[in-house]
């Protein structure tokens, strides 16, 4: 079902699932996750400054996210996850995960951590939501549960972003009843034979584990370790994400720090972002037709910005 934007497709996934589960009304969801700045939305996203003024429903149960420190955070993940089950039951309508946290810190998991909560709500009849607006052809395959090899999970998918327009798409299962769901407005013939057009450029040799895609990701992880173990020596670490989502966590992450270095990036002629909390990161939103000498100057933009900081 298509819509004007991501977060109308994420609140057409709610209705969906809502649709199937009648009357339960709570949902699964990861700490610091992003859905959205809607009312709906944003009681689903982990931001308390999202939601200043806007009514709280106390409808979301928070999971812990991934802890790559942490040996055991699948298992405690799962156990959140029971526990809260065990709570409230069938009152659960949805699980709803971001593949890799947007907003929250650019931060991905293993396929190893979410089989384990996948296979539980397969089996206790909870619907599986992954929320793509963000990483819809972005992680090296057009859908980021294709490169964790998890899709045989999934009942509802949202995307957005390089798509052009936000679609919400579901398994036979979570067909909508007529009247569910309905717009004025629901993407222009331009928006969608643009986004055509750009998936049919990605399976040009982007995507897949051999595609652009993946290779830009390896090199601008690298520029960016190298920096770290370099002339930025212990300044940039922990730099991950997927595909050409990437993030690194600067100085000791903190908010002002972090806020600081983007604006220095952005006046030496870099765009970044923030992401996150706890650590504060900054995140590059690369684009795909990007070339390696274009790495290189980033590089030199991100060195530059770095050391007028410290």
């Amino acid at each position: 079902w298509l819509s004007t934007c991501g977060t109308m497709a994420n609140e057409n996934a709610l209705k969906l699932s809502r649709q199937k589960h009648s009357p339960a009304r709570m949902i699964l969801g990861f700490k610091n996750a992003f859905a959205g700045r809607s009312t709906m939305m944003a009681e689903l996203t982990d931001n308390p400054s999202y939601k200043v003024g806007l009514p709280e429903y106390n409808e979301v149960l928070r999971i812990p996210f991934y802890e790559k420190k942490d040996p055991q955070s699948a298992e405690k993940s799962l156990r959140v996850m029971k526990e809260h089950f065990e709570k409230h039951g069938k009152n659960i309508s949805v699980f709803s995960f971001e593949p890799m946290l947007g907003e929250g810190g650019y931060q991905a998991a293993p396929r190893e951590f979410f089989i384990p909560m996948l296979e539980f709500c397969k089996e206790n009849k909870i619907a599986v939501w992954a929320d793509e607006v963000q990483t819809f052809t972005r992680t090296g395959e057009i859908f980021a549960y294709e490169t964790l090899k998890i899709g045989s999970y999934i009942d509802l998918c949202t995307i957005a972003k390089t798509a052009q327009v936000g679609a919400t798409l579901y398994t036979e299962e979570y067909n909508p009843q007529p009247g569910l769901i309905a717009g004025t407005f629901s993407g222009s013939s331009v928006a969608l034979t643009t986004g055509i057009e750009i998936l049919s450029m990605l399976e040009e040799g982007y995507i897949g584990p051999n595609g652009r895609i993946l290779d830009i990701h390896k090199k601008f992880i690298s520029m960016l370790n190298d920096l770290n173990n370099t002339t930025c020596k212990g300044l940039l670490t922990d730099a991950g994400g997927m595909g050409l989502m990437v993030a690194v966590t600067p100085y000791d992450g903190k908010k002002e720090q972090t806020d600081a270095l983007t604006k220095r990036l952005f006046n030496n002629g870099l765009i970044a972002f923030t992401c996150g909390k706890d650590p504060v990161r900054v995140r590059f939103l690369i684009p795909a037709t990007i070339e390696d000498k274009d790495i290189e100057v980033a590089k030199g933009i991100i060195e530059k910005s770095i050391l007028e900081g410290k």
